[in-house]
This record gives structure tokens, sequence and C-alpha cells, in this order.
């Protein structure tokens, strides 16, 4: 009896012990998830305040098996998009189009990103125009122009028409003159936009009526006219 006793008392014992061990498990994995559940938030919170180091910090620290991860990922994704978003609108240009280059195919935002991009081209070559000295401001409204025509963005087309225009209405000297009739002429030609078409026109009919009595001139422009008027045909 006393024997039976005493091995009961040491079964009791051990399952005991087990039942402590087991405790001691599930209660170790329901801290770690508990655990990667507040640096998950903590992620989420520092995105959604646009602190973006902080939230990728506190993302990559959440592990693959936890059920928070493929969130985590879609965030990650979309970071280089609002950092673009906030340089686009800070006018810092050379991080946005860092921050766009980062953005791969497939990603759901790579459409808007190559919109963007366009964006981002076309104003920083704008900046660049706008900055230049009076000896350069003409070699920058050619790299502008050459932007626009690359883009074939109808809104950066007709401005940069137009700037053209002005450069011909302010311009003197005969050589910059026909740089500028050169640089409309490559602009607006083998363009479809009957909008754009319409816009070079104008100004070539403007400047016309400055230059006729320049016969290079003149003769420059009356080519360049008829010509737009045939791509409106």
């Amino acid at each position: 009896m006393r024997g039976l006793r005493q091995m009961l008392f040491i079964l009791c014992l051990l399952s005991g012990l087990a039942g402590c061990s087991w405790f001691n498990f599930f209660s170790f994995g329901s801290d770690e998830e508990s655990k990667e559940s507040d640096t998950y938030q903590k992620g989420v919170e520092a995105y959604q305040q646009k602190e973006y180091d902080s939230a990728i910090k506190h993302f990559r620290s959440v592990s693959p098996k936890s059920p928070n991860y493929s969130k985590t990922l879609n965030l990650i994704e979309k970071i280089p998009m609002q950092r673009a978003e906030k340089a686009i609108a800070q006018r810092d240009y050379d991080t946005a189009l860092q921050e766009l280059n980062k953005i791969p195919e497939g990603n759901s935002n790579y459409p808007k990103a190559q919109q963007l991009k366009t964006k981002v081209y076309y104003e920083s070559a704008l900046i660049n125009y706008q900055k230049a000295s009076s000896s350069m401001r003409i070699p920058e409204l050619e790299k502008l122009a050459n932007v626009a025509s690359q883009t074939k963005n109808r809104e950066n087309m007709l401005r940069t028409i137009q700037l053209i225009g002005d450069e011909l209405n302010q311009s003197t000297r005969a050589t910059d003159v026909n740089t500028l009739i050169n640089l409309l002429r490559s602009t607006v030609e083998n363009v479809r936009d009957s909008e754009v078409i319409h816009a070079g026109l104008k100004h070539a009919f403007e400047a016309y009526e400055r230059f006729n009595r320049q016969p290079r001139l003149r003769n420059q422009l009356l080519r360049l006219i008829a010509s737009l008027k045939i791509q409106l045909q």
C-alpha cells in the first residue's frame, strides 16, 4: 500500500511538471505573437504619420510567420509612392525620381509612377529654364521642349509652345529668333493633336507679323505656317 501511494505521488508530480512545461510553451508563443502585433501596429502608426523610415524599421521586425506579415509587405511596397508624392509637393524632383524608380513593373502603383515621372521630368526641366541666365534661357528652353515632345503630354506641349512664343516676342537678335522658329517647328511638327497645332500656328502668325520685314525670317515663318496648316487637314 505504501509503495502504491509513493508511485501515485510521483505520477502526480510528473504530471504537474509536464503541465507547467506545456503552460510555459503556450505562454511563450502568446507573448511572441503579442509583441509582433504591437510591432506591426507601431509600424502602421508611423506609416500613417508619414514617418516612413520608422515604419519600415517596425515592419521588417515582423516575422514571416506572423498573420500580419503580408500586410507589412503591402505597406512597404506603397512607401516609395508616398515618398515620391511628398517630394513632388515639395518640388524636390531629384528625390521624387529616385523613389519612383524603386517601383517595379507589376506593382499596383507602377502605371501611376510612370505618369508621375512625366511630370517630374518636365517640372525639373521647367525649373532649370526659369532659373537660367539670359544667355542660357534658349538652350534650357530647347531642353524643355525636347522633354515635352518626348512625353507627348498635351498640357506640357501647350505650356512649352507658350514659352517659345513669349521668347519670340522678346527676342531681337536674328540668330535667337531663327533658333526659336526652328524650336517651334520641331515641337509642333508631326503632332496630331489639333489643339497643339493651333497653338503653334497662333505663335507662328504672331511672329510673322513682327518679323515680316526680314526676308529670311519671313520666309522661314511662311514655310512653318504652311506646314502647320497641312497638318490640320
